[in-house]
Parts: C-alpha cells; structure tokens; sequence
C-alpha cells in the first residue's frame, strides 16, 4: 500500500525537484523532510495542507492515495526544468504521452504519473548525453 512518503516522491520525480528544493519550498529542514520520506516521521496535517497549498495539489489524493494527482494539470509540467525539445522529439512525446493516456484506463494514477516521471527522467538524462557529446 502506498504511504505519504511514497505521493510525495511522486511529486517530486513529477516536478523534477530533488529533496533539498522541494524541503525549501515548503519551508522545512532537509534533513528533517529525508526522515519523512523514509517513513521515520510521520508529516503533520499542517505541513500537508502547506505542500497541498504550495503545488497546487489535491490534498485527499496526498494525504489517502485516493482520486488523482492533480500535478500542474498538463503532462508536459516536467519538462520546465529542460531546454526545449527539437520538433522531432516533441512529436514522439506527444504520441507517447496519447498512448499513455489512452492505457492510463488500466493503470492506477500513482502508476500512471510514475511512468510519466520516468518517461522524463530517461529524457533528461538522453539530453545529457547529447550534450555531453557535443
């Protein structure tokens, strides 16, 4: 069964923030929010209201698992962080994306919003490595 610890992972693999940003931006200790998503401490109902409030999330899906991640709304939130990809890429991101919404119907949310995160995490680190080339 999914924790809290584990939708806020998703949130942050979702959003591309590392622990250290996303700690900052709801204004707690790092280390302090390492032990929250190792499950050693338990966050507060006020500290989930404040992540809810800061991105913009549905608070029962982060606090019960239940209904859908509401992320930015636009499955493309994830790649702000990213240089702009070629149109050659953005084409086939987009039929990715309508084939994973398409399949989402057999997918939890938490799984589908997984393979979304991880789609872009194999982007990025694609983009890495040509960058690295050059």
């Amino acid at each position: 069964m999914e924790e809290i610890s584990d939708r806020l992972k998703i949130m942050m693999k979702y959003r591309g923030l590392k622990q250290k940003e996303f700690s900052k931006r709801i204004g707690i200790a790092p280390g302090y929010f390492s032990e929250i998503l190792s499950g050693k401490k338990k966050p507060s109902d006020k500290l989930l209201r404040l992540v809810c409030k800061e991105f913009g999330e549905d608070p029962y899906w982060l606090m019960y698992g239940e209904g859908e991640m509401i992320g930015d709304k636009e499955t493309t939130a994830p790649l702000e962080h990213l240089d702009q990809p070629d149109p050659g890429e953005l084409d086939e991101i987009n039929r990715l994306e309508k084939e994973l919404r398409e399949a989402k119907a057999k997918l939890s949310t938490a799984e589908f919003y997984r393979v979304m995160a991880g789609l872009y995490g194999v982007l990025e680190d694609s983009r890495k490595e040509r960058k690295g080339d050059e």
